[in-house]
């Protein structure tokens, strides 16, 4: 495959998620100690890069589920997908972002390392990392592949 200066730049959908939302991922990983890259690649590894149901209905790019007996931290409310998954609304990228950040920034702070990121993450429960109990196998792997494309299409013209 030949690829013009950054092979990640041939991905225009992506390319368009890093661009729209850089600036809040990078006050979001500011305040924790991570990369704009981590904060940005987990979203985009979550909702992809068309969007998903959380996403575009609820700005909820952090796959934070809701609760029906409680909020998650900035939420403005839940939604349901057609799966029957409660998940949380949020008013924009950054308030979701602010509510992982509440739930998870903790146990996440300081690490700039894509793969010990995701492996965190993975520990403390954010995805199971085994899709046969709602996780997504290889959830590690896969998430440190897209935050290293993430960092990539941060340059992206």
């Amino acid at each position: 495959m030949h690829c013009h200066r950054n092979c990640a730049c041939n991905n225009p959908a992506a390319v368009h998620f890093v661009h729209a939302h850089v600036a809040d991922a990078a006050r979001l990983a500011q305040m924790n100690g991570n990369t704009t890259a981590e904060i940005l690649g987990l979203s985009l590894a979550e909702v992809g890069v068309g969007g998903n149901t959380l996403s575009r209905n609820g700005n909820n790019y952090f796959s934070m589920e809701g609760s029906r007996s409680g909020r998650l931290p900035f939420a403005i409310g839940t939604g349901v997908t057609g799966g029957g998954t409660v998940y949380a609304k949020y008013a924009s990228y950054y308030t979701g972002g602010l509510s992982f950040l509440a739930v998870y920034g903790s146990g996440i702070r300081g690490i700039v390392n894509p793969l010990a990121f995701a492996g965190k993450l993975q520990q403390m429960g954010f995805n199971s990392g085994n899709s046969q109990n709602g996780g997504t196998t290889g959830f590690v792997r896969n998430t440190a592949n897209v935050i290293n494309a993430t960092a990539a299409r941060m340059t992206c013209p």
